[in-house]
């Protein structure tokens, strides 16, 4: 990004200035004017949007998830005991829609889903040079036009990637994602 927008200003300085009477003379001030505003505002997002991220949780929202669950789930065990030592009274109301919250969020899909990787679409690999040792490749996956994380979303393994040849790629769902997907690619002798 850095090199980027340099490259932009560098650019757009020299057109304001160095070859000012050769940029009106071919009718691209306007161009010029405009690409220098669009780049102002690219910047004033950039940076909006770093001030934005400051304030979002750190870490995996996964994690961040996890303990949520653990919160929840004492949450709930703390009510329980609660009633249990003393009784139905003041609170059964609290109770009952709590478990109407909670019976609603499950019922109109706002839970957790996992997608089946079945669906997903694997990059085509190029043909990989044998270099002696099983050959390794990061493959790109995507699910409805999403790219996926490794490690995140999915995992791989291999069969028949030790040798010239046809080597297969297995990838494993993992985390909102389930099931598997294979792909092929070539394994070609180095010459």
């Amino acid at each position: 990004y850095m090199e980027e927008a340099a490259a932009i200003e560098i650019f757009v300085d020299d057109m304001e200035m160095a070859y000012k009477d050769k940029v009106e003379k071919l009718g691209l001030a306007n161009w010029v004017a405009e690409l220098a505003d669009d780049h102002v505002e690219f910047n004033q997002q950039f940076y909006l949007r770093g001030i934005e991220q400051t304030g979002k949780p750190k870490g995996n929202l996964r994690d961040i998830r996890r303990q949520l669950d653990v919160v929840y789930h004492r949450m709930i065990e703390l009510i329980e005991a609660y009633t249990l030592v003393n009784g139905d009274k003041g609170h059964t109301a609290f109770i009952e829609e709590l478990n109407y919250q909670i019976d609603y969020f499950n019922e109109h899909g706002h839970h957790h889903k996992q997608h089946d990787l079945k669906k997903a679409v694997i990059a085509t690999i190029p043909d990989q040079v044998f270099a002696g040792v099983p050959v390794t490749v990061m493959p790109e996956v995507f699910y409805e036009e999403k790219l996926l994380v490794f490690a995140d979303d999915y995992e791989v393994t291999y069969k028949d990637n030790h040798q010239p040849g046809t080597a297969s790629l297995y990838v494993h769902g993992k985390g909102e994602y389930k099931g598997k997907s294979i792909t092929r690619f070539n394994i070609v002798e180095n010459k």
